[in-house]
């Protein structure tokens, strides 16, 4: 369970102010997608993350406070993407639900593997 997200109401570090840690902040973005999808929200480590991006937990600390920040940061394109489909939808209500919800499915459908996890084979 997550440890609080909830409560997760603390801004988000600022954007890092030059290329390379714009870079640095895609990169651990992309490995915690990855993680997560691999092994789900629960069983990924920041250490799994980290060992992904190929970098250091002060890199990690640098732009994320912890895991749950990153996780925000990671589901945050695909929650502004559900809400602005659900502004979008236009039509009588019972069509519009209809149509929200099979959007909605569809567009969970293609990013939910995030929040499933897929142990991976354990390797010897």
């Amino acid at each position: 369970m997550m440890s609080g997200l909830a409560e997760l109401s603390v801004e988000p570090l600022p954007a890092p102010p030059t290329q390379k840690g714009l870079a640095m902040r895609e990169r651990l973005l992309k490995a915690a997608a990855r993680a997560f999808t691999r092994r789900g929200y629960e069983l990924t480590r920041v250490e799994d993350i980290v060992k992904a991006a190929r970098t250091s937990y002060g890199n990690f600390y640098r732009h994320f406070r912890n895991k749950d920040e990153v996780l925000m940061a990671v589901l945050r394109p695909l929650l502004d993407e559900v809400y602005l489909a659900s502004k979008r939808r236009a039509g009588p209500p019972g069509r519009r639900a209809g149509r929200h919800a099979r959007h909605t499915r569809s567009t969970f459908g293609r990013r939910a593997d995030v929040h499933h996890a897929r142990p991976e084979p354990r390797r010897r």
